[in-house]
């Protein structure tokens, strides 16, 4: 036996020593994913705003307006550790985040684990946990890419090659841009993050009293879905923002 083979054969699928080999199957989206890891807050508001300053309308009303015409197209992924009960969400936590405000869409999550022998170690842990469909001869390509997002030189960041991310939202869909540049002018409002400190507008604002202090960032969607989608405030139990008198 090869010196290192006890080690490398502990981080491995199917106990085969394949450190390239990782288990792929899927899970429904519900309270206890939306729960994990404090989600669906992974950022604080001020943060949040200033990062998404010059796209939010990519983030908020061509992502929203994407999912209550079409549902969410692609599922989340996972990357999982089953051992160490570590699970994180990447790309999609703003899915996660509008699936916590809009539960009667369905939302689902593929997990990644390399080192579950296969989908039944799962079987418990989370909703309606299922193998991927296959090929009649039994096989499957699933197509990836790795984006370099990090201030790490040497990292990249892995996702579904054809997954529709907010910024390919217009490009599918052209009459978003047109759309937005219409409502906008009509309706709107104010945004202060958790400090009290002012941002910007999101549209345009049609009273004084249109300005709200957000305390998480689900509670931008709340507001983007009340504004822009005519969804009234009783439809959550919970607001995140309060107006600001």
């Amino acid at each position: 036996m090869l010196k290192g083979w006890t080690q490398v054969k502990k981080w491995t699928t199917y106990n085969k020593g394949h450190m390239y080999r990782a288990a792929i199957f899927k899970c429904d989206v519900d309270d206890k994913i939306i729960k994990m890891n404090n989600f669906p807050n992974p950022h604080k508001v001020g943060r949040w705003l200033e990062h998404n300053k010059t796209r939010v309308k990519w983030r908020t009303y061509f992502f929203i307006d994407s999912v209550i015409r079409e549902g969410f197209r692609d599922p989340v992924i996972m990357w999982a550790n089953l051992e160490t009960k570590q699970f994180q969400i990447h790309p999609g936590v703003n899915r996660i985040q509008l699936k916590s405000l809009l539960p009667y869409l369905n939302l689902k999550c593929w997990i990644v684990d390399f080192n579950a022998n296969s989908h039944k170690d799962y079987i418990g842990e989370f909703k309606n946990v299922k193998p991927l469909n296959l090929g009649p001869k039994g096989n499957r390509s699933i197509n990836w890419m790795s984006n370099h997002r990090s201030m790490a030189p040497d990292q990249y960041e892995f996702l579904f090659k054809d997954d529709l991310t907010v910024t390919r939202i217009p490009i599918k869909d052209k009459h978003l841009h047109a759309k937005w540049d219409y409502v906008s002018r009509f309706t709107g409002f104010s945004c202060y993050d958790e400090n009290g400190k002012y941002h910007y507008d999101i549209g345009t604002p049609q009273s004084k009293k249109d300005k709200f202090k957000i305390v998480r960032t689900e509670g931008v969607y709340q507001l983007m879905l009340h504004f822009f989608f005519d969804f009234p405030f009783r439809t959550w139990n919970k607001l995140y923002f309060t107006r600001i008198k």
